[in-house]
């Protein structure tokens, strides 16, 4: 591993590798089995005799529930995004004006606010009490988050309510106050991650997903450890990096194997399923949706927050792994199901009418395929939701071989539209 001079730092991650490994309580075998490379080549990356790639590095700390620069000395500015402009700053600006206005709307009535604020200033010993409250506001922000169309609107509240929480982690008092605190800091962290998600914002993102697994990992909590390396392979799926998304996911396996909620050992096996369709592996895929079918019959699996997988996402998720088999046949019946069921978010809805609209293209059917992407449209207009705005450019990156056809005409016409008319917020 080089940092642009010259310089090795081979030794320096063969120390750290070793301190880090032994300090989480991992055996060698274990980590090497959970980010699929060879126990050998684990050693010898341990020995510094051999350096591992970059994504490697990323592999090993997100399972570990660390920071890459725990492991090795890696220029994490370079995966930063480039300075926003101007216009831009103003933008959020304005959010954040809006966010701090909606926070009024977000909690319930009962919460003593005045006493959770005082708590926050006088840094004193974390009762029962105040953490159910504090533990309602979590949820009071994920509710806000699920109701609220531009999910930028939140997130400032949400930032300084985390920053309060991890900074309480500094002067935690015992090891139970620091396992609750470090719980809310996780549940934070991966919400104020799915928005940057939302926004196409990977890196602030990933950011976030590895704060979220450090501070779950600090209070051993698996399942929610788990869900936050969950939420991590959506970024490398997204991409379709589908084998770096395996990798994450394998370690997810690991961690929620160790944990009690079966929601989260089925939602990280149809996540598994999808990169196993992505790279072509049909019963690879199939094996993993019949452990993620084992949810169906469960009752109340998800907890609203952090953990929000039901049984009923198994068709769409399905679905969606049979487009990327290019298996339209068996996609479309998934899918139709999927969409008559789908009413909880939009962008389950929106990205359902992603894979809708592109296996009708595998059958040639496309004015069928427009008619899909056009509800597509209206969702994007509604929400303002990048990730769905992505969703809809895929779709007309499929349609452009059929560009002289009536159906594709008026669908670009439509959504030309709407951009001249600044409707859509990247």
């Amino acid at each position: 591993m080089d940092d642009g001079s010259g310089k090795s730092y081979a030794v320096q991650w063969s120390t750290n590798l070793k301190q880090v490994i032994k300090a989480h309580g991992y055996t060698l075998q274990e980590v090497a089995h959970a980010v699929s490379i060879g126990y050998r080549t684990l050693t010898e990356y341990c020995a510094g005799r051999s350096r591992p790639s970059v994504n490697c590095v990323h592999h090993i700390a997100a399972f570990l529930g660390c920071s890459p620069s725990d492991l090795v000395f890696v220029p994490l500015d370079s995966l930063r995004e480039s300075d926003r402009s101007e216009m831009d700053q103003t933008r959020r600006d304005m959010l954040r004006l809006l966010g701090m206005a909606s926070s009024a709307l977000v909690f319930p009535d009962h919460i003593d606010i005045e006493r959770v604020q005082s708590f926050f200033a006088r840094s004193t010993h974390l009762d029962e009490t105040t953490y159910q409250e504090l533990a309602t506001i979590n949820r009071g922000f994920w509710t806000a988050y699920q109701e609220t169309p531009q999910k930028l609107l939140i997130l400032k509240d949400i930032q300084t309510h985390l920053s309060h929480l991890t900074r309480l982690l500094h002067t935690a008092s015992s090891v139970g106050e620091r396992n609750h605190l470090s719980l809310l800091s996780s549940e934070l962290a991966q919400l104020t991650g799915e928005i940057f998600f939302d926004s196409n914002l990977y890196t602030d993102a990933a950011h976030c997903y590895t704060f979220a697994a450090q501070a779950a990992k600090a209070a051993q909590a698996w399942d929610i450890w788990a869900c936050a390396l969950a939420r991590h392979a959506f970024l490398p799926l997204f991409e379709q990096e589908y084998e770096q998304a395996r990798i994450i996911l394998q370690g997810a396996s690991v961690l929620a194997s160790r944990g009690t909620a079966p929601a989260a050992r089925q939602w990280v096996a149809a996540l598994m399923a999808q990169a196993y369709a992505g790279l072509g592996a049909l019963d690879p895929c199939l094996q993993a949706f019949e452990r993620a079918e084992e949810g169906q019959h469960l009752q109340g699996a998800s907890n609203g927050t952090w953990l929000r997988f039901q049984g009923d996402r198994v068709p769409e998720e399905k679905g969606a792994c049979f487009v990327l088999l290019k298996q339209p046949a068996r996609a479309l019946p998934l899918l139709e199901q999927a969409l008559t069921q789908t009413t909880s978010t939009v962008r389950r809805r929106g990205l359902v009418l992603r894979d809708l609209a592109l296996a009708s293209l595998q059958q040639q059917h496309v004015e069928h395929a427009c008619l899909y992407a056009e509800q597509l449209l209206g969702l994007v207009q509604e929400g303002h939701s990048g990730l769905l705005l992505k969703a809809l450019h895929i779709i007309r990156a499929a349609l452009k071989p059929y560009q002289q056809q009536a159906s594709v005409k008026r669908f670009e016409r439509h959504f030309r539209e709407q951009q001249h008319a600044n409707i859509f917020t990247k």
